[in-house]
């Protein structure tokens, strides 16, 4: 690929660190001299922080916080694909040839607009977040179905991107990829400081810090009986959960919240989307990041703000977060997702104490910008586009 050619970058979201995730692979991209159409929802988070970046801002696509309810959202997203095609196609008009798309939105619309994006004449650069789905959306005796809408989405695609290796053998080995499509590109880092967070001032309890979408798959309840075990046996460990929960899972959050309330004492919750204003906020507060993930296929955005930010990860070692962990520098390793072995990882955490937690912290967030920088994926990017001739 000429580095004269532009090239087009697509996704269907517009909040969170999906969407932050985007912003900055599309501003590193344009740092690197490259030309980059980019098509997005009209409420993009970052649009405005790519005014005057060299980045071609198409915000034409209707709002996924416009959904509501499950016909809501096949609606919005069907509109998004639409919105994408027409757009994609214009620009093909103007000579560009490949598209790189970011979170699709939903399955079975997203394979509509593949579909659509291939018979345009359009190669599809499609970079797989989540290999399996975080949560399925039909119930088992109709699973088959969401099952080939993904297949058929990432056979549509020309080359598929995973942020770790276990994620290409998934790919490979269940949904039958040649793995001469599939680039293994780690995400890049998440800093919001130029230095590590400094620690809580108070510092006679622990605090760890629990942050994101609340899923069951984040093993929240994991953590809240640990926690609450722990400081019954008068542990100095205190649980700070932050962020919101999907409609499909606000019964498993209801759950959790009744344990909660059963022995508060030390647990803190901001129940909301954490915005990028409070983010830094919220971290102040904690020593840790905790992950007890009882499954998990794909690379941790949570994990790698924490490290980045100077905050060692207490977690299990499931999809691409094994490749994160290196136990005594950058975080420790919960054995299995139970209470027991959580509880384990916690009282290793409180044995260090703040002094030798910090310094983990400041070996992490200076590991991230070694290994992680958005440069660095960028740089890894460019090889994709340039070796992509090649890739039918």
């Amino acid at each position: 690929m000429k580095e004269q050619e532009r090239i087009i970058h697509l996704t269907l979201v517009s909040t969170s660190g999906a969407a932050l995730y985007v912003y900055n692979l599309v501003q590193a991209l344009s740092n690197k001299g490259f030309n980059v159409d980019f098509i997005c929802p009209k409420d993009f988070d970052y649009i405005e922080h790519l005014n005057g970046t060299g980045v071609s801002v198409y915000p034409e696509n209707p709002s996924p916080e416009e959904a509501r309810g499950k016909l809501g959202k096949l609606t919005v997203f069907g509109k998004q694909a639409s919105a994408s095609i027409k757009i994609a196609r214009k620009l093909k008009a103007r000579g560009a040839r490949m598209i790189h798309i970011n979170f699709p939105g939903l399955h079975f619309t997203a394979v509509l607009m593949l579909l659509g994006l291939r018979l345009s004449g359009l190669k599809i650069v499609l970079t797989v977040h989540d290999v399996r789905p975080h949560h399925w959306l039909l119930p088992k005796i109709l699973r088959f179905l969401e099952w080939s809408a993904i297949w058929a989405m990432y056979h549509l695609a020309n080359a598929l991107v995973v942020h770790h290796q276990h994620a290409k053998e998934i790919l490979h080995a269940e949904f039958g990829i040649p793995n001469e499509r599939i680039s293994i590109i780690p995400p890049g880092e998440f800093s919001i400081s130029d230095a590590p967070i400094a620690f809580p001032d108070q510092d006679t309890e622990i605090t760890a810090l629990a942050f994101g979408k609340l899923r069951q798959n984040k093993g929240m309840h994991l953590a809240i009986q640990a926690v609450q075990q722990l400081r019954g046996e008068s542990y100095p460990i205190r649980l700070l959960i932050a962020g919101s929960t999907y409609a499909s899972e606000i019964n498993y959050w209801q759950t959790c919240k009744e344990l909660i309330g059963r022995a508060p004492d030390g647990i803190t919750v901001i129940e909301h989307y954490i915005k990028d204003d409070e983010v830094l906020d919220v971290i102040r507060q904690s020593h840790i990041f905790l992950l007890p993930y009882t499954d998990f296929f794909s690379q941790s955005g949570v994990a790698l703000l924490g490290l980045s930010n100077g905050r060692p990860i207490v977690a299990t070692a499931v999809g691409g977060i094994a490749e994160l962990i290196m136990p005594g520098k950058t975080g420790i390793v919960i054995s299995e997702p139970t209470v027991p072995a959580v509880k384990d990882a916690l009282l290793q955490v409180i044995q260090m104490g703040s002094g030798q937690l910090s310094q983990m912290g400041r070996y992490a967030a200076e590991f991230c910008r070694e290994h992680y920088s958005w440069e660095s994926v960028a740089g890894k990017h460019l090889h994709l586009y340039n070796t992509f001739s090649g890739v039918d």
